[in-house]
């Protein structure tokens, strides 16, 4: 069996959900079943591939989750929604790192979407650079297969793991959560 880092689940779990762990109050929920995504960090490498299994209720909870989480870190998180589009402009502190970032998400109706960000980082690491672009896509594939239930998703990794590595992203989400206070 192979074990995965909370780091490598909390990661993935963020960067699948994109721009929808944190909208505006008439957040736009993607379509129940099977969702196809893939992620790209930066244009000299492969893209990351995804695929999740929502329920009708699926985007809501990781919203309220994500809103939760993102207003313990971020001195700055504006939403609005413009027609399809929604826009975010967040600065946010993650250990001793400050992160400006500006991202779009435009919808094409319930099945499927294209988020971009566009983020800076004031202290990148030393094989990082300090602006970076990361996009998004996603569209709906149909039905869950039996073998994957709501929340569920497999992060594709390559031929190292074939079967990829599946986490449930309402799990996960959920023990990201700060604390109560």
């Amino acid at each position: 069996m192979i074990r995965v880092n909370k780091t490598l689940t909390v990661l993935a779990t963020l960067l699948s959900l994109g721009s929808l762990t944190c909208k505006a109050a008439d957040t736009f929920e993607r379509k129940p079943g099977l969702w196809k995504i893939s992620m790209q960090f930066s244009r000299n490498e492969a893209p990351h591939r995804v695929q999740q299994c929502l329920a009708a209720d699926t985007d809501a909870r990781i919203s309220r989750i994500g809103t939760e989480s993102m207003k313990g870190i971020c001195s700055k998180l504006d939403n609005r929604r413009v027609g399809n589009t929604y826009v975010t402009d967040s600065i946010c502190k993650i250990g001793t790192h400050t992160s400006v970032a500006h991202e779009e998400t435009v919808f094409d109706g319930d099945s499927a979407y294209r988020t971009t960000m566009q983020t800076h980082d004031d202290h990148p690491g030393p094989n990082a650079t300090a602006d970076s672009v990361y996009t998004q896509e996603g569209h709906w594939a149909g039905p869950c297969p039996s073998s994957m239930k709501p929340g569920d998703q497999i992060m594709e990794i390559g031929p190292q793991m074939p079967e990829g590595i599946k986490t449930n992203i309402l799990e996960a989400a959920e023990a990201a959560r700060p604390a109560a206070r």
